[in-house]
């Protein structure tokens, strides 16, 4: 049972990263699209 929970707690954490570096890009492609002042 433990060796499954830690699989589950890496496949939670790459899911969270993966979704950081998501955000990270479409908030960097609006910030590049928006004209700087």
């Amino acid at each position: 049972m433990s060796s499954y929970r830690a699989k589950k707690r890496a496949f939670i954490a790459r899911l969270i990263l993966i979704d950081v570096c998501v955000v990270l890009t479409i908030v960097l492609m609006i910030e590049q699209t928006r004209p700087v002042c």
